[in-house]
């Protein structure tokens, strides 16, 4: 799968590439699952979005490829303009604390202290 769509990608130009690579599922439940998860993640990005400027918080933009990959939200939280691994576990604190219903913040604010290389292969993805 993964040889033939990197074929059909060659007759495309590079404005109108696809930049994240396909999931292969098996059945209808395994893509009502997907649709289900990702649209949690959009609502809790959509909270971030809300709250960013009441909590004094920056968002970055990662790669769609990179966050489904890792199962965690496209935008993060971030403290002051430099986004660093510091700045990021702030931001994410932050935002637990002010609503402690965002699941996919928290179980990536684990992924932060149980992966060390997570932080590095987000900010190579920032927009």
């Amino acid at each position: 799968m993964k040889k033939e769509f990197k074929l059909a990608l060659e007759n495309f130009n590079d404005k109108n590439k696809i930049t994240y690579e396909p999931i292969l599922l098996f059945g209808i439940e395994d893509l009502v699952l997907l649709l289900k998860k990702e649209q949690d993640i959009e609502d809790e990005e959509t909270i971030l979005t809300h709250l960013a400027n009441r909590l004094k918080l920056n968002i970055v933009k990662i790669t769609p490829n990179v966050a489904r990959k890792l199962a965690i939200p496209k935008l993060m939280p971030f403290l002051n303009q430099d986004f660093s691994e510091k700045s990021l576990i702030f931001g994410l604190e932050t935002l637990i604390k002010y609503n402690s219903n965002l699941e996919y913040y928290i179980d990536f604010l684990k992924k932060l202290s149980n992966y060390k290389n997570i932080f590095t292969e987000i900010a190579r993805v920032i927009k």
